[in-house]
């Protein structure tokens, strides 16, 4: 699934780190770094690539906040969940409007009850092109977000690797023919 494009949907895709809205949010933001030129810490404006603040000064903050549960790393989360994306979208996607004991039933969470609402809801976000603003597509498109921000250099490493193994390939080709070269008149 590739950020920036809906189902159905063709055109041009955009990768995130070049799409001017992303990096307009990153801007906005200022984070604090070290400089490297004199090793002091300074304010500089974000960049796509940096991650997330915690939203919470510290754990019992976040606990206090959200009713005694610590909330997981988001950034991270399709990559420490069983079936990643997917289950997020599931997740996303599982609620059937039902309480149970001041719960939320969702059949894609193990146990089947869930402490936090449902996210999502129709017509909450409008987009530039015209999609129908639906959960479906508001699922996919969280969960495509949550997936490149946990490894948003997954592209570029499939891609080297693609480029590595065309490479041992042709490696293995050439060893090959070396290797019938120099032993072509011994028997073994």
């Amino acid at each position: 699934m590739q950020i920036g494009l809906h189902p159905g949907q063709h055109g041009t895709f955009i990768p995130v780190t070049d799409n001017a809205f992303v990096r307009a949010i990153a801007d906005d933001v200022q984070i604090l770094d070290m400089d490297p030129n004199d090793g002091q810490m300074v304010e500089r404006a974000g960049r796509p690539s940096d991650h997330f603040r915690a939203p919470f000064p510290n754990e019992a903050a976040a606990r206090a906040s959200n009713g005694g549960a610590y909330p997981p790393d988001l950034s991270e989360i399709t990559l420490a969940r069983h079936g990643g994306a997917d289950y997020i979208r599931g997740l996303l996607l599982g609620y059937t409007g039902e309480q149970s004991n001041g719960k939320y039933i969702n059949r894609h969470f193990p146990g089947g009850l869930i402490a936090m609402p449902p996210p999502l809801a129709e017509g909450v976000v409008t987009f530039d092109d015209g999609t129908p603003a639906t959960v479906e597509q508001m699922a996919t498109d969280v969960t495509s977000f949550l997936q490149w921000a946990g490894d948003p250099h997954m592209v570029a490493r499939k891609s080297t690797g693609l480029q590595v193994l065309v490479f041992l390939v042709l490696l293995s080709g050439l060893m090959y023919l070396a290797y019938k070269h120099v032993w072509r008149g011994q028997s073994h």
